[in-house]
């Protein structure tokens, strides 16, 4: 059992931020185990009160096709919205996402993930050293053009 457990995937699903835009806010669906996810199915529900009003730039909120794989240490990410079109005077409401997959084997796993938009309150959207740097670089080789 303690070797089976060794080789299991393990998905969670929870929000980031990416790295080169970070204002922005992501959804995400993560491999921390140490094995393959296969034949994941992700619903997420809409929370209570809705999402009218809010601009996202991906809808989370829609039918997924089934995903094939997830390797270990890897990532589906979803562009959510950028930050205050999240959590501005009306914050989008608690929602949960529901994740079913398989092993390699065939063992099938689940999960029941609350989302919580608040979460993301004060973490900083300042660019990133790369970012700056890329900006900087740009600027250098437009002047030399």
């Amino acid at each position: 059992m303690a070797r089976e457990a060794g080789t299991d995937p393990i998905l969670i699903a929870h929000l980031g931020q990416r790295e080169d835009a970070r204002e922005l806010v992501t959804f995400k669906v993560t491999n921390v185990g140490a094995g393959a996810a296969v034949n994941v199915r992700l619903n997420v529900n809409e929370p209570e009160g809705g999402i009218e009003g809010k601009n996202f730039l991906v809808n989370i909120f829609r039918r997924h096709h089934p995903f094939t794989v997830i390797a270990q240490n890897t990532s589906v990410e979803f562009s959510l919205a950028l930050g205050w079109d999240l959590m501005g005077s009306n914050p989008l409401g608690m929602f949960t996402a529901e994740l079913t997959y398989e092993d390699v084997t065939g063992h099938e796993y689940g999960g029941l993930f609350p989302i919580d938009v608040r979460e993301m309150e004060g973490l900083g959207s300042e660019k990133s050293p790369q970012m700056r740097a890329v900006k900087s670089l740009e600027k250098i080789a437009e002047k030399f053009k």
